[in-house]
């Protein structure tokens, strides 16, 4: 084992004087990097503090040469890394520079972020599928009946304007005139602006409570059974439900407000998804498969029944009054005999609130709405290739109000 002795000393910010066995040396430069000068020669050295990593160049010799060195101790280098998931499915790892990483790099990844790629796999399932998880669970949001038994009012959100900081003057302006005159002005000015704000919040305020109010007296009107009223509140009611395609819905009541009848312009089978997505290969991507007509047919048959299930649990949640509804849906089709499009009815379905109240409601995920609408007296004709066939709805008795909301 060689013993080396070597003694520093700082003459100046970054140059330092060196003293060992072969003589005295001249090191300049920061920390991880710098020149020294010596009786062999010279030579420069840059380094990564904390990770072991240097490179140095000995200017000294006619045959120059460079070396990495390597401490003997522990060291890491980071590696910002990317993990992309592309339209097929495929994940491909990205250095920080956007590039693709070598193999073996990549292997490594995929061993170190195990947890995270798998994380992220499900996310982007979930994403992905969360078309499908909406337009076949649109009648897990069903209310029960009476649930909206009084009006929730709304907070007004709007924050009360801040008024000025109270500014003092200083001993200058007190003691010039312009100088006050400017303060004062500036003061002035800063106090007329929050004024005015202040006012447009109030007006705002009153403009929302007043609002609130007439909901509210509506709200209670439609629940003693007035035609209007129960018209005014079921319109927004319908309006603030996330269909996950567009549903258009008309309605009017019968026999005074007792009965209500639906009348839905229902998404087109072309609407349903047509891909699952799900993790494959030991988290290595993402598969991705196409959902056959077949499938995309069963989907269709059970997002209608869906929709007029969440319509018609909705209408009885809201309206005390109503004690029977009648919704059937409709889609357009082509005529074959004169090519123009037309509107065919699919589902109709009559339920009575008595009955309705015996559905489960707090385990609507374990209900099929197929099999819960088929209790009640319905009208539909499910084909063996999984198609709705046309039918002639439920006729209600005479209207009293009508009314079209498109949600």
């Amino acid at each position: 084992m060689s013993l080396r002795f070597r003694r520093t000393m700082k003459v100046a910010p970054g140059v330092r004087l060196n003293f060992g066995l072969r003589g005295m040396s001249v090191s300049m430069g920061p920390r991880g990097a710098g020149v020294t000068f010596g009786n062999t020669g010279v030579t420069s050295h840059v380094g990564i503090p904390g990770t072991g990593l240097s490179l140095r160049d000995h200017a000294g010799s006619t045959n120059k040469s460079h070396r990495v060195a390597q401490s003997r101790g522990p060291s890491e280098t980071t590696v910002g890394i990317t993990v992309r998931i592309e339209d097929d499915g495929a994940l491909h790892f990205l250095d920080g520079s956007g590039n693709a990483l070598p193999p073996k790099l990549e292997k490594l990844a995929r061993v170190q972020l195990a947890d995270e790629i798998h994380d992220h796999l499900k996310r982007t399932c979930a994403k992905r599928n969360q078309q499908i998880e909406a337009l076949l669970g649109i009648h897990r949001g069903t209310p029960p009946p009476g649930h909206y038994r009084g009006y929730i009012r709304v907070a007004f959100s709007q924050p009360e304007p801040t008024p000025p900081f109270e500014r003092t003057p200083g001993f200058f302006t007190r003691l010039f005139r312009k100088r006050r005159e400017v303060f004062l002005g500036e003061v002035a000015e800063e106090r007329s602006r929050w004024e005015d704000a202040h006012r447009a919040w109030e007006k705002a305020r009153t403009d929302h409570e007043e609002r609130e109010d007439l909901a509210a007296k509506r709200f209670s009107l439609a629940q003693e059974g007035d035609a209007d009223a129960m018209e005014a509140v079921l319109d927004p009611l319908l309006k603030s439900i996330e269909w996950p395609r567009e549903t258009s819905v008309s309605f009017h009541f019968f026999e005074g407000t007792k009965g209500l009848f639906l009348d839905v312009d229902l998404p087109e089978v072309e609407d349903m998804p047509t891909e699952t997505v799900s993790i494959a290969g030991q988290d290595r991507s993402l598969s991705i498969k196409s959902r056959s007509d077949a499938q995309r047919r069963r989907d269709y048959v059970s997002h209608v029944h869906g929709v007029t299930f969440r319509l018609i649990g909705e209408a009885f949640a809201l309206l005390s009054s109503v004690q029977c509804v009648v919704c059937s849906g409709y889609s357009q089709r082509s005529d074959s005999a004169t090519g123009h499009v037309r509107d065919d009815y699919l589902l109709s379905v009559r339920v009575d609130l008595e009955a309705w109240a015996q559905i489960a409601f707090d385990r609507l995920d374990q209900l099929d709405p197929v099999d819960a609408l088929g209790g009640f007296e319905i009208v539909r004709r499910i084909l063996p290739n999984g198609r709705l066939a046309t039918i002639t709805p439920i006729s209600p008795p005479a209207t009293r109000i009508e009314s079209t909301e498109s949600c």
